[in-house]
């Protein structure tokens, strides 16, 4: 038997680029094993993989689902929801149920495209949960179907690696099979993972929606959707022209995927979220459209809006005592969970105001020459800086781009960073002034906040 207790990792998994090179690869692997030797023969290697970097599974899409494998835990193979259930959530609280939720979006997704999921999960009872990221297929053997795959625990799900490649799959289904396919079958079975196509030419009429808004442009669907709507949260004009106006800022100016940031509401009735998605441009027979995905991390428009009253007081304090007496106050109320910052909306877009003494007082240019110096290449600061500005010229006030999960430990890696930003001018010089909260802040507030107290079905069954 193999010590997994005190086996020694033999890959670096700290960063989303070796996830993604690794879990593929494992995925491969087990496909081959498949394959050649059959489920059953599969199944008994599982037990015993010698691979102690990430785990192997096996699901039978058969409702009401059923884990056939799950490498180096024997007492989870072959179980039913409702047996997981009894196994690893007896003892839970009500929001920490995982079983349901990850097993019906990591099948789901798996039937529509070869991609990543990300998930809570935990091997037994006692167990805390933890983040995963599953890179799945989902294959046909004798009549039957599975989803096969391998897993890691990391946080490094929604931000680096899921959004991203899904939409990357979904266009390369485009190009295979056509927007109008597509359209019929791509959000069968999902809620929260859904896809969304919409034309980028007036009147920017939906393609593909998880609503009934096919051949609606924004103003129908709002009436569709809410007939009564009179705030922004629940206006699709407001958040269509948000994703376009995102299209357009300089940082993405080379047809390249960015994220919109806009106020919303999931369902009517229910609590106004601050909605974040990742959308890219295409081209289709001539005609030019975006694809796009929300991800998991909302958070209540009222925490939200903590970050926009927090600009704006800072510059209503500016107009009364001024800038340098805002500065001196600011560095005494600045904290590492929550802080304001100041940029020149002028190259070489120097920092008048940070928490992080890196930044403050500094360009751009010489903040990223010093993190170069660390070995730090995937953040761009002078393209987020100017993200910043012209979304405030824009009037988005939010808007998120790619940064540190921790500026004084950059081996975090990134994240999606959140911002809310206003310009406003000083002696006839011009700044903006914004603050930001990290995706996985938002997740874990949301997951602590948000989660209801009420029976899964998996729970229901097994009573």
């Amino acid at each position: 038997m193999i010590d997994y207790l005190n086996a020694r990792s033999s890959v670096d998994l700290s960063t989303a680029a070796a996830i993604t090179q690794y879990l593929p690869a494992r995925l491969k692997n087990l496909k081959k094993l498949i394959l050649a030797e059959g489920i059953n023969n599969a199944v008994e290697t599982l037990k015993n993989d010698p691979d102690i970097d990430s785990y192997l599974f096996i699901i039978d899409n058969s409702e009401p689902y059923r884990l056939v494998a799950y490498s180096r835990h024997p007492e989870l193979f072959n179980k039913t929801l409702s047996e997981l259930h009894q196994i690893i959530e007896v003892d839970s609280k009500s929001n920490e149920y995982c079983v349901e939720k990850a097993l019906k979006d990591i099948v789901a997704i798996a039937q529509q495209i070869k991609t990543y999921t990300g998930y809570r999960w935990k091997t037994s009872a006692k167990d805390k949960l933890q983040y995963f990221v599953a890179y799945s297929t989902s294959v046909t053997l004798n009549n039957s179907t599975y989803t096969i795959g391998a897993t890691i625990p990391t946080t490094k799900t929604y931000t680096d690696i899921v959004i991203v490649h899904r939409v990357e799959q979904v266009l390369k289904r485009i190009k295979k099979e056509g927007i109008k396919h597509i359209a019929l079958t791509i959000n069968t079975n999902l809620i929260s993972s859904y896809f969304f196509i919409q034309s980028n030419q007036y009147p920017y009429r939906f393609i593909v929606h998880r609503e009934p808004w096919t051949g609606l442009d924004p103003k129908g669907a709002t009436k569709l959707r809410d007939p009564n709507c009179n705030r922004p949260e629940c206006d699709v004009v407001q958040s269509a022209r948000i994703l376009r106006q995102s299209l357009t800022l300089k940082q993405y100016s080379k047809k390249e995927g960015c994220f919109g940031v806009y106020p919303w509401i999931n369902k009517v009735g229910e609590e106004p979220i601050l909605k974040i998605t990742y959308i890219k441009p295409f081209e289709f027979q001539k005609k030019q459209f975006f694809v796009g995905t929300g991800l998991a991390a909302d958070i209540s428009l009222k925490d939200a809006r903590d970050l926009q009253n927090l600009v704006k007081n800072c510059v209503k304090y500016i107009k009364e005592v001024g800038l340098e007496n805002t500065i001196s106050a600011a560095k005494k109320s600045n904290k590492a969970e929550r802080y304001l910052f100041i940029i020149e909306t002028k190259r070489p877009y120097k920092f008048a105001l940070h928490l992080d003494p890196v930044y403050d007082q500094h360009t751009t240019d010489e903040v990223q020459s010093h993190l170069q110096s660390l070995g730090s290449t995937e953040t761009n600061i002078t393209e987020i800086a100017e993200n910043i500005i012209e979304a405030s010229r824009k009037g988005l006030g939010y808007s998120a781009s790619k940064f540190f999960v921790d500026t004084q430990n950059l081996q975090k890696g990134t994240t999606i960073k959140v911002f809310y930003s206003e310009l406003f001018k000083y002696n006839e010089k011009e700044y903006v002034v914004s603050t930001g909260i990290p995706i996985e802040r938002m997740f874990n507030e949301f997951d602590k906040e948000n989660h209801k107290e009420t029976k899964t079905s998996s729970e229901k069954q097994g009573e």
